[in-house]
């Protein structure tokens, strides 16, 4: 018997060794996947970005239109907890054309929780906790992770950039540029959808969400306006962000 479990001994081990050498990695906790679609719409049609509109008496074209959301989840009831730490990019300067506008903009949120849902929270910019981290602080695959979205003078995250060129004078030529940015944890803004769902690992679950650029805009006069860059463009920064809750509509 001695000999038995000396000969074991090495093999147990091993056995063991194995076991914590093998890089083996606990699968993670299965999640339900709740689908965001954007639609944005500008005077009742699909918008298109680079297409010519009508702003303020004045022809403009969009070059660019895009928000981070963070913070966003189904929700069982409307509480204050945490949905976690996810951040997501929808930028509308993708939709060139009128087909890709027609099918807007998709997302797929992971979702923990499963069961029957009561609504969904969406956040509009980056939670102050996060607003407090830098680029660098985050994966390459993150959107947080881009320079090129974060306002060192600000001390934050851009949460929204609205782009264009507008022909101010009439003439055929779109010479004066638009770049309306927002940021701060003032600008954070917070949206309860009520509706009822169910989140499931086995399938997912598609949100329809209309965006309305006209609403984006509203009592914005882009014709003086065409910067939110400085101190003292503060309440129009602002304005951008409550217009934005009014814009968002769920389906």
């Amino acid at each position: 018997m001695k000999k038995l479990l000396l000969f074991l001994s090495p093999l147990l081990f091993l056995s063991s060794k194995c076991k914590q050498d093998c890089g083996c990695v606990t699968p993670p906790e299965p999640q339900g996947v709740v689908n965001l679609n954007f639609k944005p719409t500008l005077d009742n049609k699909p918008f298109v970005i680079n297409q010519v509109y009508v702003m303020n008496g004045k022809k403009m074209k969009f070059t660019r239109l895009s928000f981070i959301v963070t913070e966003s989840c189904a929700k069982a009831t409307n509480n204050a907890n945490s949905c976690g730490t996810n951040a997501y990019m929808f930028d509308f300067s993708t939709l060139d054309d009128s087909t890709k506008a027609a099918q807007g903009i998709t997302q797929a949120f992971k979702q923990q929780t499963e069961g029957s849902m009561t609504g969904f929270q969406l956040s509009l910019g980056v939670a102050k906790n996060l607003n407090a981290s830098l680029p660098k602080d985050f994966a390459s695959s993150n959107p947080l992770s881009d320079a090129g979205l974060y306002w060192a003078d600000w001390k934050s995250y851009i949460f929204a950039k609205i782009e264009g060129l507008m022909d101010k004078d009439g003439n055929g030529t779109y010479e004066s540029g638009i770049t309306l940015h927002t940021g701060s944890d003032e600008a954070f803004r917070q949206i309860w959808f009520p509706t009822t769902f169910t989140v499931d690992t086995k399938g997912s679950t598609t949100l329809n969400f209309g965006f309305n650029v006209n609403n984006l805009l509203k009592d914005i006069d882009l014709t003086t306006v065409n910067s939110s860059h400085q101190t003292g463009d503060k309440p129009t920064m602002l304005k951008i962000m409550d217009n934005m809750k009014d814009a968002i509509s769920l389906k």
